[in-house]
Parts: structure tokens; sequence; C-alpha cells
């Protein structure tokens, strides 16, 4: 069985998570399973806007499902 080389670096750092969204720099956003490119370039372009929350996530294409462990934003998870 393959594991995801971005969740197997992130099991292996469980003292970086979870991150807040709204404050880690884009290298970071990387890191999170379920984060690409393009999310994370959203994100930052996002959130200077106003905090993101976990619609606005699932909105710019975030994989909940393998990011919602990894990471906190400005309101609890639905």
């Amino acid at each position: 069985l393959e594991v995801d080389p971005k969740l197997s670096w992130a099991l292996r750092h469980p003292e970086q998570f979870p991150i807040d969204v709204n404050k880690v720099d884009y290298e970071m956003l990387l890191r999170v399973p379920g984060i690409g490119v393009k999310s994370a370039r959203l994100i930052v372009a996002s959130r200077r806007f106003s905090k993101i929350g976990f619609y606005q996530l699932k909105k710019i294409g975030v994989v909940m499902k393998k990011a919602q462990y990894f990471i906190t934003c400005c309101e609890l998870p639905m």
C-alpha cells in the first residue's frame, strides 16, 4: 500500500499540525494533505480580504476529506 508523500510527511511531523489556514505561509499550506498549489495560492489571496472558514476552503477546492485532520480555521467544521 503506497502512502501519499504529503500525508506521509504530515504523519511524521505531528508537531507541525494542526495549522491555522488564516495565519501560516504559502509553503506550510503546501505541506497539508488535500491542499495543492492552486488551493494554497487562492487561500493566501482570499485571506487578505477576510478570514477563511471551512465552507470557503471547500469552494476553493481543498480536499477536506484529507485536510480536515491537519488544519484549523475561524469556525468549527459542520
